[in-house]
């Protein structure tokens, strides 16, 4: 097992270069009272054009990623009465979940649970042929309506939106006023591992990328017509 000063020395070394190099950081390394396990770096199709900022990265590891160690893993710094409750919360999901099959349910619906309804994300406004296009990366028209996506910094190219966009429309046939937007969104998910982006329009479209879960659902919430119900 490394130490951490042969992290500071690997990050020095790849500083400035292509993203390929962030490769050379996976292993473990005892960083005093905790251990660091980079297991998997995980490549970006979308990073041919960017570097690796060394210093920001040892700013993360060293001085970030110890304050979140400390403040959340070590038993003298937490609330023994919220660590308790969340351990509970725990063991009663994994219990909740092992009784599905026996109740014959595919999920249960918490309290407070956010609904998206579909007839707020008709893009037509009942018109007919009106087109959900991308306007760069950053924006998705949506019928007469811009999503902002500004904000959102994992998304690169305009394929992504692209894909995102139409995504968006194909989600409204798994809302069905019962369902979470987390498993709307998972729900997508799920068709696009089993048939690839194509499930996402009936024609071929050919330049769609890959987008995560956490860009669709913030997609979604920043739809301005977009209508909820809470689940009580």
């Amino acid at each position: 097992m490394r130490d951490s000063e042969e992290l500071k020395r690997i990050l020095s070394r790849i500083d400035g270069k292509g993203y390929k190099a962030y490769k050379d950081i996976e292993g473990e390394y005892r960083c005093g009272e905790y251990i660091l396990l980079v297991d998997h770096v995980q490549g970006d199709p979308f990073a041919s054009g960017r570097r690796i900022a060394g210093s920001h990265a040892e700013e993360m590891f060293f001085k970030e990623l110890p304050q979140i160690v400390w403040s959340s893993l070590f038993y003298e710094n937490l609330k023994a009465s919220r660590l308790y409750e969340h351990i509970e919360t725990a063991e009663d999901a994994d219990y909740l979940r092992s009784q599905l099959d026996t109740l014959g349910v595919v999920a249960f619906v918490a309290d407070g649970a956010v609904l998206p309804r579909a007839s707020s994300f008709d893009p037509s406004k009942g018109k007919r042929g009106v087109k959900i296009t991308s306007k760069g990366f950053q924006s998705i028209s949506f019928g007469t309506h811009m999503i902002d996506l500004g904000a959102v910094e994992q998304l690169v190219d305009i394929s992504q939106t692209r894909a995102i966009g139409d995504a968006i429309y194909y989600a409204t046939r798994f809302m069905d006023g019962s369902r979470p937007l987390r498993e709307i969104v998972s729900a997508v998910q799920r068709a696009v591992e089993k048939k690839g982006l194509d499930v996402l329009n009936r024609r071929p479209v050919g330049d769609y990328a890959a987008f995560r879960g956490l860009e669709l659902a913030a997609a979604i919430n920043r739809l301005r017509t977009l209508e909820v119900t809470e689940k009580r």
